[in-house]
């Protein structure tokens, strides 16, 4: 049984797969298996790709539902206890997956490690985030989609939310995780490659309907919400003239939940 399922959601995506089926190859951990999802490609070049890849890497073909219904499928035929996901068309730093390990198998409570992450292709940007527990992810989603977690974690708050269709469906998802105590950890130094493109999936639909997601968001994590805005308020966590991120969201937070306060 391998160490780690990799994960890795792919629709008419093929262009730079290999570049990161190679840094998966590239681990200095060798002990993983690799599961491509072919979330209803229509490209046919990308279909023909899927196809010619070598036979110990797992493909499984499914109808379009997006990343969230990708991942849930992935993980679904996974043997592994350490699940690390990755798109198709990002790739992670050769130590990553040691790293994580090492992390989870020390740290019984995190369920949850990401890292900096170094943008590729049309920025050189790196982040440099901080998160740990469920308060961080209150304003915004404080780490990105393609991180190690322990399949534990995925089992207990019944996998990703598969009506997100519109994206932010790994904001969710770290919410939920953090909301049963589990930890997150980051890995100071850039080992997720995140590539920045004119067309994608934040681009084309996400950033254009981010109002109707944050709508869902609030309407199913509104107990939380509320509570966590109040907690913050009392305790001056939120009140920082320099918070980008609240004074992004904090106006949509009271006009959802007017009255309640």
């Amino acid at each position: 049984m391998p160490i780690i399922s990799v994960v890795i959601p792919c629709y008419n995506s093929h262009q730079y797969l290999d570049e990161a089926i190679q840094s998966v190859r590239n681990q200095t951990i060798k002990d993983h298996e690799i599961i491509v999802i072919n979330d209803g490609s229509t490209s046919e070049e990308t279909k023909e790709f899927l196809n010619n890849l070598p036979t110990d890497i797992i493909v499984l073909h499914k109808n379009n539902g997006g990343p969230a219904s990708a991942r849930n499928v992935g993980i679904r035929h996974s043997k592994a206890e350490i699940i690390i996901t990755l798109d198709s068309d990002d790739k992670f730093g050769n130590t990553f997956f040691a790293e994580s390990i090492a992390i989870l198998l020390k740290e019984k409570n995190v369920g949850v490690v990401s890292s900096y992450v170094q943008e590729i292709g049309n920025s050189s940007k790196i982040w440099r985030t901080t998160a740990s527990d469920d308060f961080s992810f209150l304003l915004d989603n404080r780490i990105v989609a393609c991180c190690a977690f322990r399949k534990q974690c995925w089992e207990e708050i019944n996998g990703y939310d598969e009506s997100m269709h519109l994206g932010l469906e790994d904001w969710d998802f770290w919410i939920r995780v953090t909301q049963r105590s589990w930890k997150v950890y980051i890995i100071q130094k850039p080992l997720f490659y995140y590539r920045k493109k004119n067309s994608s999936l934040m681009v084309d639909k996400t950033r254009p309907n981010m109002s109707v997601i944050m709508n869902y968001m609030m309407q199913k994590h509104q107990n939380w919400f509320l509570a966590n805005l109040k907690k913050g308020i009392v305790e001056k966590r939120l009140l920082n003239k320099n918070n980008l991120s609240l004074r992004r969201t904090f106006g949509l937070f009271i006009d959802k939940f007017k009255g309640n306060f």
